[in-house]
């Protein structure tokens, strides 16, 4: 039995041997490449196949796989050109904007018509200037409900994107949909104007916390700076 021990643990010893080997002489077996048809390797179906046709299915497979990476990339690059014109196009049209009411029209119906948004909710959470006149519903006043509802994401000026809380969902969007959904939120103009940009959707999935920001985040810097001529 001992011998049979010690028969193991050498065996173990010279693989480990052979291991670092290789790995330190990566060019040892094309240095000696009559090795290389001998040696077999393991098929995952019970064959076995030489070393060089493992090799080149191992290859096979990883460029099969950088290949759907590529695609995928490059589709994504599509989409996010596509997506950065139709930014750049609401982007025209609400500088072309005479009036605040103008830029709020043109904010929700090009989020509706070019970028597949449900629902579009823009408030103000200050009093509306004399200015402007009257009438216009998304000054909401400092002290209203909604103040203390995104108390938290008006002070850190970061986009949401994810589920609401249930006060929150219906304070934006009960009258358009009551059951909870998701929404991504983007704060507007920071201490001077406080205010808030949110998309609503049905679907609990829609929006969620690893989707990207960047649109949002540049969006509410123009809905922020075009509003501030007047404000």
């Amino acid at each position: 039995m001992k011998a049979n021990t010690e028969q193991v643990v050498t065996e173990a010893g010279a693989t480990e041997e052979i291991v670092r080997f290789l790995q330190q002489h990566p060019d040892f077996l094309c240095e000696h490449p009559e090795l290389v048809e001998k040696m077999r390797v393991p098929h995952h179906c019970g064959a076995a196949v030489s070393l060089v046709e493992h090799q080149v299915s191992v290859l096979r497979d990883h460029n099969h796989r950088l290949r759907r990476e590529f695609h995928s990339l490059i589709d994504r690059a599509r989409e996010n050109e596509a997506l950065y014109a139709r930014l750049h196009s609401l982007t025209l049209a609400l500088l072309a904007c005479q009036t605040p009411a103008e830029v709020f029209e043109t904010a929700s119906a090009g989020l509706v018509r070019d970028f597949d948004a449900e629902f579009v909710v823009i408030e103000l959470f200050a009093p509306q200037p004399a200015k402007l006149g009257a009438g216009l519903p998304q000054f909401v006043g400092a002290d209203g409900p909604g103040t203390a509802l995104f108390k938290g994401i008006l002070e850190s000026g970061d986009t949401v994107c994810g589920h609401l809380r249930p006060e929150q969902w219906d304070y934006l969007f009960s009258e358009q949909w009551e059951k909870p959904g998701s929404a991504a939120l983007q704060p507007l103009g920071g201490d001077e104007m406080p205010g808030l940009l949110a998309i609503g959707s049905r679907d609990p999935g829609h929006f969620h916390p690893a989707m990207g920001s960047a649109f949002l985040e540049q969006l509410g810097g123009v809905l922020g700076a075009i509003l501030g001529r007047w404000i």
